[in-house]
């Protein structure tokens, strides 16, 4: 099936996605996602916003993201840095995770190619995102992906800090 919204009926589905990545990111030896974060009222939420995206392949679940358009809060204000492409509007990605049983198999680049193919269609050019300082595979996926570094957020719902990245996306397919 492929890329596709997420429904109420697939939060089974995605929660088990998540508990995945946030096994495997404490085995990692990795904070991110420690706390319970993201709670599956969050995930609830993403779906009754219309912003959970999912891929699936022979009715399983294998990645999972939030896609807004709405802009982001925390992104208001950078450290350490800028936003390269300035005071634009901009969609935001979080939550973006995949079975660990299929990573580096390309389901999270399909799930990227996907999003971005949306945002286009939407009429938004660029793209922001954030990751923990210490998880190194995301900044090297997303440095792999076009996105660039561009300073340091503060999470509002924690006071943590996060590593900030953009990318520009041609509004050409």
């Amino acid at each position: 099936m492929g890329y596709r919204a997420g429904e109420e009926k697939d939060l089974e589905g995605i929660m088990a996605v998540i508990h995945d990545a946030q096994r495997t990111m404490g085995e990692a030896g990795l904070d991110q996602w420690q706390d319970g974060y993201p709670s599956e009222e969050i995930i609830r939420d993403d779906i009754r916003n219309g912003e959970s995206r999912v891929w699936e392949e022979d009715g399983t679940i294998l990645g999972t993201a939030m896609l807004s358009f709405r802009g982001e809060p925390n992104y208001d204000r950078i450290y350490d840095g800028e936003w390269k492409l300035g005071n634009v509007s901009y969609a935001t990605i979080h939550r973006i995770a995949v079975l660990s049983t299929i990573r580096r198999h390309g389901i999270a680049g399909k799930l990227l190619g996907a999003m971005e193919e949306e945002i286009r269609g939407n009429g938004f050019s660029v793209i922001r995102m954030d990751t923990h300082r210490d998880n190194v595979p995301m900044q090297t996926w997303l440095g792999s992906h076009g996105f660039v570094h561009c300073g340091t957020i503060f999470l509002g719902r924690t006071d943590e800090t996060r590593m900030a990245f953009e990318k520009a996306l041609s509004l050409e397919k």
